[in-house]
């Protein structure tokens, strides 16, 4: 889980272009001011991606079911999650028809079932929204670790409880 994790893989995908501009002969000062000018263009390239997003909805999305938090959360987290909802929809679909068992969610346990994108990115499963397809209501925000808000919380602790 990378919840709490300040250092990801998107860190490690920028050691090869730090490399690059450093060397053994370089002075530290100067090996300092590159990291730091390196990193600067990164946070500004960060903040020009998320004011873009804040401005668009990806065109693919269920407005219906994402009314509530399309405008709150990065395109990243809307994806996921989409192609979550479809398969949500297909599973109540099997459940009514009586292909598959119905099931009990209980919030304080979280997903039971094995599901990966409630442990790897907190963001709510199949089993998360099955109650907003039966209800036809819109995903509440709760369900969404404060990670994905572009105005939420420092995210400053090791595990999420979903409230």
């Amino acid at each position: 889980m990378n919840l709490g994790v300040h250092t990801t893989q998107r860190s490690e995908s920028n050691h090869h272009v730090l490399k690059a501009r450093l060397h053994k002969n370089l002075p530290v000062s100067r090996a300092i001011q590159i990291i730091l000018d390196q990193t600067q263009l990164l946070g500004r390239e960060y903040d020009a991606d998320i004011n873009q997003q804040r401005r668009t909805t990806p065109r693919l999305l269920d407005f219906r079911a994402f009314s509530a938090v399309k405008s709150q959360l990065t395109h990243y987290a809307l994806e996921l999650t989409s192609r979550e909802w479809s398969a949500t929809k297909q599973m109540a679909d099997d459940i009514e028809e009586g292909k598959e068992e119905e099931f009990e969610f209980d919030p304080d346990i979280g997903c039971s079932f094995g599901c990966e994108l409630p442990v790897r990115f907190g963001l709510p499963c199949r089993h998360w929204m099955y109650s907003s397809v039966v209800e036809d209501c819109p995903l509440p925000l709760s369900l969404f670790h404060p990670r994905w808000l572009f105005d939420g919380p420092a995210v400053l602790y090791d595990r999420w409880v979903m409230s």
